[in-house]
């Protein structure tokens, strides 16, 4: 039926259910992403029902930017600051973003697993020579 009458809820019904759009637990943030475009799509499609064409060019400005702040506002603080510092203007921009940085934390986090599981365990020098003791500090001498 909606494929053929489209989303029977009003413009302003499907605003509100975009702006309370929230992360679901284990939720990726493709399909978080996905979600708000798909409602962002309803918004527009009821847009541009209207006559009025600044009208319709102001809401499509309107929603995008409100898609956009949907999406960072659900990012986790350490990635929200990494977002803005790259100023994207459109969810997708953020989008790509976001998982240029998860891509790299994950290939990170890999690297860092792989190094620490590969070196061998290191035999501890011989330190009966050395000048330190265990605080570092060596006691004066006399001779």
């Amino acid at each position: 039926l909606e494929q053929h009458f489209g989303d029977p809820r009003s413009e302003e019904c499907i605003k509100i259910s975009l702006e309370s759009c929230k992360i679901k637990t284990g939720e990726s943030y493709l399909e978080f992403c996905n979600r708000i475009q798909n409602i962002r799509s309803l918004l527009i499609s009821k847009v541009n029902l209207s006559a009025d064409e600044e009208v319709r060019n102001a809401k499509i400005t309107i929603y995008n930017h409100t898609a956009l702040n949907v999406f960072l506002y659900n990012l986790p603080e350490n990635m929200v600051r990494i977002v803005r510092l790259k100023s994207p203007s459109t969810l997708e921009q953020a989008l790509s973003i976001v998982l240029e940085e998860v891509n790299f934390h994950e290939q990170y986090q890999l690297r860092n697993r792989f190094l620490n599981n590969s070196t061998a365990p290191r035999s501890t020098p011989n330190v009966a020579g050395s000048s330190f003791t265990q605080n570092n500090i060596t006691p004066p001498q006399k001779f």
